[in-house]
This record gives C-alpha cells, sequence and structure tokens, in this order.
C-alpha cells in the first residue's frame, strides 16, 4: 500500500545516504503535499468542467488541511529540488524535505469555524471526481469492446 512504499522509500534514501557519503555522493527525497500543477488542474478549454472540478477540489483541501494559505505550485517543488542541489545542501543527506505548507506538521485539519462545513464539499467533490472517472473508463472500455 501506499504508506508501506513511502516507508520504504525513505529507508532506501537513508541506505543509499550512508552507502554512498564517503564518495560525496547526497541522496534525499522531497515530499510535496497538495500541489497545483498547470497540465492536472488547469484547464486549457476553460469549458473544462472536469479540471475546474479538480481545481477546486485541491483548493478546497489545502484550505483546510495545511497551514500555509495558499496551495504549492510545482515551482515549490523544483525550487526545493534545486536547493538540494546546491552547495548550499552540501552537508544535508538521507533526508525527506516535505514541500506541503505544513501539512504534514498538523496533525488533524486547520481548525476554522468558518470552514467547518468544508469537510463535505471536499467528500462531494473527492466522489464527484471519482463517478466521472468511472464513467470516462467505462465508455472508454465500450469504445474498445466495439472497435
Amino acid at each position: 500500500s501506499y504508506t508501506s512504499q513511502k516507508a520504504g522509500l525513505e529507508g532506501l534514501t537513508r541506505a543509499l545516504a550512508i552507502e554512498l557519503a564517503p564518495r560525496r555522493i547526497r541522496v534525499n527525497t522531497v515530499t510535496p503535499g497538495l500541489i497545483l500543477t498547470h497540465d492536472a488542474y488547469f484547464p486549457r478549454d476553460r469549458n473544462d468542467d472536469d479540471a475546474k472540478l479538480r481545481y477546486e477540489h485541491i483548493k478546497l483541501m489545502g484550505e483546510n488541511f495545511q497551514p500555509w494559505p495558499d496551495p504549492g505550485l510545482a515551482e515549490d517543488c523544483a525550487h526545493a529540488i534545486v536547493f538540494l542541489l546546491s552547495d548550499a545542501a552540501r552537508f544535508i543527506t538521507g533526508t525527506n524535505l516535505f514541500v506541503d505548507g505544513g501539512m504534514s506538521s498538523a496533525l488533524r485539519p486547520v481548525s476554522n469555524p468558518q470552514k467547518a462545513k468544508a469537510g463535505v464539499r471536499i467528500s462531494a467533490l473527492r466522489q464527484e471526481i471519482i463517478d466521472r472517472l468511472k464513467r470516462s473508463q467505462s465508455g472508454a472500455s465500450a469504445d474498445n469492446a466495439g472497435a
């Protein structure tokens, strides 16, 4: 499952860091949080309802489950990677850098009474995304069967 894969990757990172440190090779990982990527969340066609739905979902998740008030961008992850590759990080190895707006530090949803109903909206959006994916996959299966 996801949790065991994540633990395995963290263990591999530490083991490789120990093994490769004598050769001055650093090994680190970057764990992104809720990141708005251009292709996944910004519609090329402004009438793309699926992209708008995904964007609203990730925005609500960020507002309610991470302390930082804005969603992350791909550039945020890129900057972290550039830092880890730079000489400024020459003594950092075997670690995982979270780029998640503090989400990994928040053990529970951000407390804000004004957003109490957001969890229901997030669940509804998630279900709508799942339903649309299932419909599109069943439609693709039907198209392939008829071909």
